[in-house]
């Protein structure tokens, strides 16, 4: 019993020597290749950031608070506050050992043409904001494992129609079963869209959709859902499969 007590006391000392060293200090020692901080303030526990930069992503006003217990386990436990592009994001982050991270309840919007580079996905003619709400979301590495939540696109528009096209709101919701990763889509607005895309864990994905303009919908919306071929029982169907960039 009186190692138990001393193995507790040295694990609590050091901790409590972690969490109280200087940001600035900590990021000089233990920083990732890649990525960029600037101006750190504060502790390991408790400090801030003007900003955070890897790849495109970069965060300004970046604010973190820690949870003591999970230290316990090994595991570094933050409340984090940020802004990018000048719309704030919120989340608790959990970093464990094995590498693993754990996002609950993320927060936030983002314009769509600042979205692609970050996702390093090919640039889309649509405008429109991304509002995230994810009660979960885990990744190691790369790879994202699991997501449980909603990605909505509000106000929505085509931008090769002049004036621009106005959509609706296109919203998905995301689930996780078995490893694989379903977003039910679905949309108010003058499009109508129906169908689910599937995101396995090695990084591969297929997608069927269906859409169609909703009866109050105008003629240029027609005109555009055309481009897409013939419909069938009054919907126009997409069907995609590839794998993500990683």
């Amino acid at each position: 019993m009186r190692k138990l007590y001393i193995a507790t006391a040295v694990i609590t000392l050091l901790l409590g020597l972690i969490v109280q060293m200087p940001a600035r200090l900590a990021w000089q020692w233990w920083g990732s290749p890649g990525v960029v901080l600037t101006s750190p303030q504060g502790t390991v526990f408790d400090g801030q950031a003007r900003y955070l930069g890897m790849q495109s992503l970069l965060l300004e006003n970046l604010h973190w608070d820690a949870h003591f217990w999970p230290m316990l386990t090994l595991r570094m436990r933050y409340a984090l506050t940020a802004e990018i592009d000048k719309y704030p994001v919120k989340t608790q982050l959990t970093l464990a050992p094995t590498g693993s991270i754990h996002l609950a309840d993320l927060q936030g919007g983002l314009p769509l043409a600042a979205v692609a580079p970050l996702m390093r996905l090919p640039v889309m003619p649509l405008d429109g904001l991304l509002a995230v709400d994810m009660s979960s979301a885990k990744a190691r590495g790369q790879t994202l494992r699991e997501a449980t939540g909603m990605i909505e696109i509000r106000n929505a528009e085509w931008l090769l129609m002049k004036p621009n096209l106005p959509l609706g709101n296109l919203r998905a919701e995301v689930s996780t079963q078995d490893d694989v990763i379903t977003a039910e889509l679905s949309s108010t607005g003058d499009l109508q869209i129906q169908g689910q895309a599937r995101l396995h864990e090695d990084g591969s994905y297929e997608a069927d959709i269906r859409l169609r303009g909703r009866p109050e919908a105008g003629q240029r919306l027609d005109n555009l859902l055309k481009t897409l071929g013939r419909p069938v029982d009054g919907w126009y169907r997409i069907q995609t499969k590839g794998n993500l960039p990683g």
